[in-house]
């Protein structure tokens, strides 16, 4: 959720009832990381859904653009998998790395 409200205050990511749409600032932003949005939907359209986490009760990115980040985050090895699923574990690199990207401290 941390990343989803650094999103959303950079202006990467604009907030529309239960959806969120990518700015034109956002596809710039996805495109530094190395994620093309282009084959994730249309130009303007709710390429991420505001999903309600059961425990924090607030909403994070999922949908084709969640599924996207994480993705690239796994590649870049700032994230990994557990044994348990559904868990996914930040690495030390990924610790300094979302700390600069996003401005986030995650422990």
């Amino acid at each position: 959720m941390q990343i989803t409200d650094a999103l959303i205050a950079e202006g990467t990511l604009v907030q529309e009832e239960r959806a969120f749409v990518l700015s034109d600032k956002g596809r710039a932003a996805f495109a530094d990381l190395g994620i093309d949005v282009g084959p994730l939907g249309r130009r303007g359209s709710r390429l991420g859904r505001a999903c309600l986490d059961w425990s924090e009760r607030r909403y994070h990115l999922a949908g084709p653009l969640g599924v996207a980040l994480t993705s690239r985050l796994l590649e870049l090895s700032w994230i990994e998998r557990t044994p348990t699923p559904r868990v996914l574990s930040l690495t030390n690199a990924g610790r300094r790395a979302i700390k600069a990207r996003f401005g986030v401290t995650l422990f």
